[in-house]
């Protein structure tokens, strides 16, 4: 009985073949998490500054 797809169904060479995204696509993607999530923690400090910063 299997338990559900394992991690190697996350990689290029795992059941997906070549259905699945290459590196490049990886690489962008990576890029795009990185940049939304220091686009985030910047809108957080500027509204922390906001609350708690120099009057």
């Amino acid at each position: 009985m299997a338990a559900g797809p394992g991690p190697e169904s996350l990689c290029s060479f795992g059941p997906l073949g070549g259905a699945a995204n290459g590196p490049w696509y990886r690489i962008a993607a990576t890029a795009v998490v990185v940049g939304v999530a220091l686009m985030s923690t910047v809108l957080l400090v500027q509204a922390l500054l906001g609350w708690f910063g120099p009057a």
